[in-house]
Parts: C-alpha cells; structure tokens; sequence
C-alpha cells in the first residue's frame, strides 16, 4: 500500500492536471490583468510576502498604480522546472500614461526572470528580477 503522501501526489498524474507550463502563462497573463485593471491586490497577491524585494516591489506598485494608467502585456520566453519550482524568463511590455492631464507617458519594456514555488495548488512568485521595473518612472 503507498502512503497518503504519495497518492496525493499522484492525482494530478492520474486526472490530467499540473501542466505546469500552462499554469505559469495563466499566472502571468493574470498579472498583466491586474495591472491593467489598477489592481495592486490583484498583482501583489501572486509573490511571496518572504521575496527579499517584496516590500519594495508593493510600494512601487502601488505607486505606480496611483500615479498611472497602465496597459501591460507579458509573454513566458523560457521556462524550466519540476512541479514544485519553476525559473521563468518573460517579455514584458508596460505602457504608461500620467493620470495627470500634463503628466508623462512611457513604454517600456524588459527581460524579467522570476523564480516560482508552488504553495499548495497555486504558483507563487519567491524572486524577481529587475524588480524595479516595475517603479514609476521618476523613482527609477
């Protein structure tokens, strides 16, 4: 008889789940979403609160969030791993307008690499690079 452990770790064999690759593009085009909706919340829940660079990375978002509209587009150009830890290499295209009528406006875009673990059935993101990237234009 196999432990628990081990049938648990089975069913998504046995159902067809844990496509990974699948799950990390959902994850990423969920976080181009919520920029794109002005939802701090909605992106910031998808990283690890432990990330070296969280504390950063949610002040610059929310920053930015406030201060622009955004339209952001990403695109996974490599992805590696097991079921449990993935490295990531994605295209990511923002495009910002002031919420100011004489503000600025800027494209950017960038290589991103992200480390992610999965935390029970979800993906979380434990490491990002550049972060920054993610600031407003004038703290960048």
């Amino acid at each position: 008889m196999l432990p628990r452990r081990a049938l648990l770790e089975m069913l998504p064999v046995c159902f067809g789940a844990g496509d990974e690759a699948a799950e990390v593009r959902d994850l990423f085009a969920r976080l181009a979403e919520a920029l794109s909706r002005a939802s701090a919340p909605g992106f910031l829940r998808h990283f690890d609160r432990r990330m070296a660079a969280y504390a950063q990375l949610e002040r610059d978002v929310v920053a930015l969030l406030n201060q622009f509209e955004v339209a952001s587009s990403v695109e996974v150009r490599e992805e590696q791993g097991d079921s449990r830890e993935r490295s990531v290499e994605v295209d990511w295209m923002l495009e910002l307008r002031s919420l100011a009528a004489t503000g600025p406006s800027e494209r950017r875009r960038a290589t991103l690499k992200a480390t992610l673990s999965r935390r029970g059935r979800a993906w979380q993101i434990t490491a990002l690079e550049p972060a920054a990237f993610f600031a407003p234009p004038h703290s960048r």
